[in-house]
């Protein structure tokens, strides 16, 4: 799978940050208002349940990946690292 790799400026990450930090290691789905309201409504109020993704697995293959650097030893950056040496490497240098 291939990644793009996205820097974030302050601002919008306020605003996402509001959605996607949770608890370590806990996944997220997030719905688009615009699906959420085509939803019956016995879902809706399934979804606004605190409870509602518990046990939920994913089913599989995620429609989006996403992961999140919050921090400097995030493993995106030691991959850039190697991918740089191994670069370094073939060119000569």
């Amino acid at each position: 799978m291939a990644a793009d790799v996205i820097v974030v400026p302050k601002e919008d990450w306020d605003v996402l940050r509001n959605y996607i930090v949770r608890e370590p290691n806990a996944g997220i789905v997030l719905i688009p208002q615009d699906v959420y309201d085509k939803l019956p409504e016995e879902t809706q109020s399934q979804v606004v349940d605190p409870d509602a993704g518990s046990d939920y697995n994913f089913g599989g293959d995620s429609d989006l990946w996403v992961d999140v650097a919050l921090s400097e030893k995030h493993h995106i950056f030691s991959h850039l690292k190697d991918k740089m040496d191994d670069t370094d490497e073939n060119s000569g240098k």
